[in-house]
């Protein structure tokens, strides 16, 4: 069950820690330096916003065409959200999984 009010209609509920899987790649510069942004990192990150997250997928259309959204709620507030960028085929592949089933919260808490 999610924590949190979900602004998006269509958001579709993921595994925290598979979210992190799918959006790993690469390194990003942080005040330590560059570091991988991997599993770890992602999930320290995502955690130093709190212990009640919930994490989702989110099929946009816009300008620039469709695309997969990736996000973790960390608040009802409009602003309590983070939003990394993902590999969209690893995305989709999180979108074909659960996009027909019932949410899959646990790991999330």
């Amino acid at each position: 069950m999610p924590h949190w009010k979900n602004p998006w209609e269509n958001a579709i509920p993921v595994p925290l820690e598979e979210l992190a899987e799918a959006l790993e790649g690469g390194e990003i510069e942080t005040a330590m330096g560059v570091v991988p942004y991997d599993k770890e990192f992602l999930m320290t990150w995502f955690r130093s916003h709190g212990d009640k997250l919930d994490a989702y997928v989110l099929q946009t259309q816009g300008g620039a065409g469709k695309w997969i959204s990736a996000g973790v709620r960390f608040g009802n507030e409009g602003h309590q959200y983070l939003s990394p960028y993902g590999d969209q085929k690893r995305l989709a592949a999180l979108v074909q999984k659960y996009g027909t089933a019932a949410p899959v919260m646990e790991g999330n808490d």
